[in-house]
């Protein structure tokens, strides 16, 4: 006949519940005490904190607070040693990955007006240098061939 169940609470204080549960409140105790010593920026970017070893890894919402936090983490470090008194010995940052968007599709291309072409060859035979020149050739021929993506054209009124 197998063991009877244990109770909740009974494996709450003992086993690998209890366990699980250490590790969560003391990775919210860190989470609760970098958020303390960060800006508000980043405190509201910062997702959670986990203490492996001596490194501190660090989860922000997004690469550009994560970046953010990187330029910071010194700081934090000195801090975070004199406030809880463990041998931190470096933070990591890491940015939350999430659902991913999807790859955005390349921008429909148009092609080169003739007269831009026009333009710009013109202009290439009357450049002030062989190099700005060929260059400007470059530009032409990858124009005429490859297209303008759309949107980047802006008409102006005429002068």
């Amino acid at each position: 006949m197998p063991p009877s169940p244990k109770p909740l609470h009974h494996l709450l204080r003992e086993g690998p519940l209890f366990a699980l549960k250490r590790e969560a409140l003391e990775q919210q105790s860190w989470l609760v005490m970098v958020k303390e010593l960060l800006p508000e920026n980043l405190r509201l970017a910062c997702l959670g904190c986990v203490l492996k070893g001596d490194v501190l890894v660090i989860q922000m919402s997004s690469s550009s607070f994560a970046t953010l936090l990187r330029f910071q983490a010194p700081l934090l470090l000195k801090a975070l040693k004199d406030q809880k008194g463990k041998p931190l010995r470096t933070i990591e940052v890491r940015t939350h990955v999430g659902v991913l968007p999807k790859a955005r599709e390349a921008p429909m291309r148009k092609p080169c007006p003739k007269t831009t072409s026009q333009h710009l060859r013109a202009y290439a035979e009357q450049a002030p240098s062989d190099d700005m020149a060929a260059a400007l050739r470059r530009l032409v021929d990858t124009l005429e061939r490859r297209g303008i993506p759309q949107g980047t054209i802006k008409k102006r009124d005429p002068v």
